[in-house]
């Protein structure tokens, strides 16, 4: 399957009826109401609530009651070092190229998309609620960090030593980070971090 889709989504705005019913293959949905979730550095994350046509679902269950759109940041600086570490490409190609790979606790994804050219990229992914974003300050609990790794060892434990992903260049590339860079996200940091 190739990642580059004509189809992009680079906000929530882009979203329309007609494209989530053909994308997720549903029921005609309706309407839907999107709202930001998590605090995302590179990208944005939005739950997209939906609703059909209860004509069309005849009990049968319509479709998924909301998924989750993720999109490259609105922020010049941030989108720029999003797709110059490479990390929209990853995300999008992890997707189509290794989950369809792995059994593990892997959200399904409805529609990928990306641009190289301008980072615009788009994830339309199954929701997780009622789970909850962890705490990026506080950290975890024993247990949620217990259980985080033992999920993380379920998905990746199969591809450690596959050649095809050792040999991938998109996964395999030089360091894009340098001293400059690290002082520009440092600043961020703290604006966003630092003593009030």
């Amino acid at each position: 399957m190739s990642y580059v889709v004509l189809v992009r989504i680079e906000t929530p705005g882009d979203l329309t009826a007609e494209w989530l019913t053909e994308t997720l293959r549903s029921a005609p949905v309706t309407a839907f109401e999107t709202e930001r979730i998590g605090t995302g550095q590179m990208s944005e994350c939005y739950r997209v609530t939906l609703q059909y046509d209860r004509d069309d679902c005849a009990g049968s269950g319509a479709g998924p009651a909301s998924v989750v759109l993720k999109v490259a940041a609105a922020d010049p600086t941030s989108r720029q070092t999003g797709l110059a570490m490479g990390l929209y490409e990853k995300e999008v190609r992890f997707y189509t190229d290794i989950a369809p790979r792995l059994s593990g606790p892997i959200a399904a994804c409805h529609h990928t998309a990306f641009d190289p050219a301008t980072g615009v990229f788009d994830l339309l992914l199954d929701d997780a609620a009622p789970a909850r974003q962890g705490d990026e300050i506080r950290g975890a609990s024993i247990e949620q960090a217990l259980l985080a790794v033992t999920e993380l060892g379920r998905v990746q434990g199969p591809l450690l030593g596959d050649p095809d992903l050792a040999a991938a260049p998109w996964l395999n590339q030089g360091a894009p980070v340098s001293q400059d860079l690290i002082a520009a996200l440092y600043t961020g940091f703290l604006d966003r971090y630092g003593p009030t």
